[in-house]
């Protein structure tokens, strides 16, 4: 059986790991409009190659960190009273600030049944885009 030379095997462990993709830490804080941090928001890692994405929550700070990560990247961030958001994360990025746009309703009804001599219209309708 023939067995290649040693330098071989080294000059091709040696591409193997010059062609994998290095990885950074992405890391940063999620805060609200208003420049305050969002605590516990469920902040998701998407690498743009595929395979399984990381999970991460912020602390009080609103700060996250994903250790390992591999950019290109798609950042998701998700909490009760906010609206879902996606940013891209390029190499070489430093710390990121996301700010995530609070939830408002389009439509707000309030209504009133008429009584005790005083006229109120039966309902109101406030509509706001």
């Amino acid at each position: 059986m023939l067995r290649p030379p040693m330098r071989w095997i080294a000059a091709i462990a040696a591409l193997a790991v010059a062609a994998a993709p290095a990885a950074a830490e992405v890391a940063g804080r999620v805060v609200g409009e208003d420049e305050r941090p969002v605590a516990e928001a469920r902040v998701e890692l998407m690498a743009a190659a595929g395979g399984a994405g990381a999970v991460a929550w912020t602390d009080a700070a609103g700060a996250f960190a994903f250790p390992d990560a591999v950019p290109p990247a798609e950042v998701r961030v998700s909490h009760p009273g906010f609206l879902p958001a996606r940013f891209a994360v390029e190499a070489g990025a430093g710390p990121l600030v996301l700010a995530a746009r609070r939830e408002v309703a389009d439509a707000i009804e309030v209504s009133a049944e008429l009584g005790r001599g005083i006229a109120v219209p039966p309902t109101l309708s406030i509509v706001t885009l």
